[in-house]
């Protein structure tokens, strides 16, 4: 059977509607998990980010309807600004990568040697310093129920080097050559 065009288009679109209908209904406690995830992810190594850049990040991935019912506070423009400046960044590093195989093979050796080094070596960077030596495996307690919203701590401002100060460089970077094209 041959479908007309556009008809996938409209049955994709149909089953990501009723799917935001019918699963993506956020309760409370949803709510009061997603601002826990984002407080204590927020200043923590390896990556340092604000909790005003993980709210811009969870706008910009969730979209603004799904994170206004999850209560995560809106982003102000300076995040939102550093978050499409880490989208040009990966969109940049992606297309570099995607010509250059060479380049894609180097970078992917790079990288595990970074986050070999920054999770498991460098307790500075707070790494244990040493491999685990047990298997990790989840255990549940379904006693012991919390979803209580934790307090978040305020801190503004690229502090520490991390993925914020990345974005920052790569928005100043790419809005100057715009600039130099215009």
């Amino acid at each position: 059977m041959v479908m007309p065009p556009g008809a996938l288009l409209a049955s994709a679109r149909s089953t990501m509607e009723s799917l935001a209908v019918s699963e993506i209904r956020p309760s409370a406690a949803s709510a009061d998990l997603a601002n826990n995830i984002i407080t204590g992810l927020a200043g923590q190594p390896p990556t340092y980010a604000s909790r005003g850049f993980m709210c811009a990040q969870a706008y910009w991935l969730n979209g603004r309807a799904l994170a206004e019912k999850l209560e995560i506070d809106p982003p102000s423009l300076y995040y939102s600004s550093l978050v499409l400046g880490q989208c040009i960044f990966f969109m940049a590093m992606a297309y570099v990568n995607r010509t250059f195989s060479w380049l894609d093979e180097r970078n992917i050796n790079v990288v595990r040697k970074i986050f070999y080094t920054v999770l498991l070596e460098d307790k500075s960077k707070g790494a244990l310093g040493y491999e685990s030596k047990f298997l990790f495996k989840y255990l549940p307690e379904f006693g012991k129920m919390s979803t209580e919203r934790g307090v978040a701590t305020a801190r503004t401002g690229v502090t520490k080097p991390g993925i914020e100060r990345t974005a920052l460089l790569s928005l100043i970077t790419f809005s100057e050559r715009g600039d130099e094209m215009l």
